[in-house]
């Protein structure tokens, strides 16, 4: 039987991450360790895991997704993030990129997208929209 990949959370909004849980847990192949309400919460306990997939929200209070992994980077370069935000435009993907991220997915394409992205960055694939990096 194949291992269901380890997924943590975080996103500060809790009607948001009930969302999100409740949509992965459908899915047979992963498996929901962890969530978190802040970035800073996760970063306290990231020890006690061996995540294979963290969906990091960026607009968070405190410590934003963005900081949360460049800290989470330095941690363990090898951590799979995935961005799950509103905004895409390009100056906001590339400090995604620059901060670790190897995968986003809009908030408003969650159902559409999220799954797929998360394989595929399973897969060390890298998966940001189709968009020109300035």
């Amino acid at each position: 039987m194949k291992r269901k990949a380890q997924i943590i959370i975080v996103d500060d909004n809790p009607t948001f991450l009930e969302g999100i849980v409740t949509y992965l847990k459908k899915a047979i192949d992963y498996e929901i360790v962890a969530c978190y309400h802040s970035g800073q919460s996760l970063l306290e306990d990231i020890s006690r895991y061996r995540p294979d997939l963290i969906l990091l929200d960026i607009e968070m209070p405190g410590l934003n997704g963005i900081e949360t992994a460049r800290k989470l980077n330095f941690l363990d370069a090898k951590l799979k993030l995935i961005a799950i935000t509103l905004y895409h435009d390009n100056v906001y993907i590339k400090q995604l990129i620059e901060a670790g991220f190897r995968g986003f997915v809009s908030k408003n394409k969650v159902a559409e997208n999220l799954h797929q992205v998360m394989d595929r960055v399973l897969r060390n694939d890298i998966v940001f929209p189709d968009i020109r990096i300035i």
